[in-house]
């Protein structure tokens, strides 16, 4: 679980990933199962990055929001483009493993 937030009194459960290559059938199910079992208001992926973007298909996306949906939770794919929810590349650290330098002591 890479973000979990109360924002207005609506719970938002989200993985970032740094590009669509961070997306899988693992990845997709763990997402469905964590919100299953939280039932956040909104449940989804905020990407970075828009590289590899044909690795998560339409029909996926389709099925993703479906399957959220009968557990009453709202699918949100957040990327680095989308102008009301996305976000900078700066905005989010790298990788633990990729010489990680942030802290929220350092930068805070």
């Amino acid at each position: 679980m890479d973000v979990l937030a109360c924002v207005d009194g609506k719970v938002h459960y989200y993985e970032v990933k740094r590009s669509f290559a961070g997306i899988n059938k693992r990845q997709i199910d763990d997402l469905i199962q964590v919100a299953t079992l939280i039932r956040p208001d909104y449940a989804g992926f905020a990407i970075q990055n828009d590289a590899n973007k044909e690795v998560l298909s339409d029909e996926e996306i389709r099925a993703l929001r479906e399957a959220l949906w009968k557990v009453d939770v709202e699918f949100v794919l957040m990327t680095g483009r989308n102008k009301n929810f996305g976000f900078l590349y700066g905005d989010v650290p790298s990788n633990i493993g990729d010489a990680m330098r942030w802290s929220v002591w350092q930068n805070g």
